[in-house]
């Protein structure tokens, strides 16, 4: 559910909270990272007839949506920009200040891959001065240290990296460890090895 909309309602503020809100519905959806997480994402926002597009190392010819190899240049297009890639040295604050710039004031971020994705403190700086609309975020960079800043902020929703930790997604990461130990010892391919990038 909303959480702060519930809160707000419970707390007795049912008329002052019924600000306009963004819809999904044909907006301009940007992912960061057309790997498997991406993907679905993709799926999921086509049901929502979003537009898509999408920035990574390179194209994919069976991608939904646009790439764009300018980072930048996606952000300017996006309603909402929804970071789906890897973490490590090489996106580390991927998503800085000029990133957040270009999503600009209309626009939210959301972050579901790697706290280290998005730079904490340009964040931090644009809501403050009201460069994008607001944010979504599953994983913070100091996790499970969070800025007051972000936590007291109304326009960040935060949860405690918990995507992917629904019982059903449990059950699938317990059988797809079980079938690759069984492909390893039966020395086939492995369908989900982690392979390095």
């Amino acid at each position: 559910g909303y959480a702060p909309l519930t809160e707000a309602v419970r707390a007795g503020r049912w008329r002052t909270s019924r600000a306009e809100r963004p819809t999904l519905t044909g907006a301009r959806l940007g992912i960061v990272g057309m790997g498997r997480i991406g993907r679905l994402i993709a799926v999921r926002a086509q049901g929502f007839d979003m537009t898509l597009g999408y920035h990574g190392r390179q194209p994919h010819a069976d991608a939904p949506g646009r790439y764009y190899a300018d980072l930048i240049e996606l952000a300017a297009n996006s309603d909402f920009l929804v970071i789906a890639c890897n973490g490590g040295a090489a996106t580390k604050h991927l998503v800085g200040r000029e990133v957040l710039q270009a999503l600009g004031p209309n626009g939210y971020v959301v972050n579901v891959s790697r706290g280290s994705v998005l730079d904490t403190q340009a964040l931090i700086d644009a809501l403050a001065h009201a460069a994008i609309a607001g944010a979504g975020l599953d994983v913070i960079e100091d996790e499970p240290e969070v800025p007051r800043a972000l936590l007291d902020h109304p326009d960040v929703l935060i949860t405690p990296h918990i995507a992917g930790r629904s019982p059903a997604s449990l059950i699938a990461q317990r059988d797809a460890l079980l079938a690759s130990l069984s492909q390893h010892f039966a020395d086939v391919p492995i369908e989900f090895a982690v392979r390095a990038a």
